[in-house]
């Protein structure tokens, strides 16, 4: 059985989140989900990071994760431009 990209991108998610690191640092997790999946995923990694004290780094260029983010940080070339506190 073969697993389509956004399948994949959940499953590698799941493994990240249940090994339970110190802090999940999460790259494009949405990339490849749609708008609905991505929510869905992104609030269910908040819930079970958070309640458990850790801390969740995420690099994305969608805008869509802001809502959920408690500090937002935008860089350009590798600079820092802005920081503004998330919802």
């Amino acid at each position: 059985m073969k697993l389509s990209g956004g399948e994949q991108q959940r499953v590698a998610i799941a493994r990240a989140v249940i090994s339970r690191p110190e802090i999940l640092i999460l790259d494009e997790p949405t990339a490849s989900l749609d708008g609905d999946t991505g929510r869905m995923i992104i609030s269910f990694v908040k819930e079970k990071v958070l309640n458990e004290h850790r801390c969740i780094l995420i690099v994305t260029h969608d805008a869509r994760i802001n809502e959920y983010a408690d500090r937002i940080l935008h860089m350009e070339d590798g600079r820092l431009t802005a920081t503004d506190q998330g919802a």
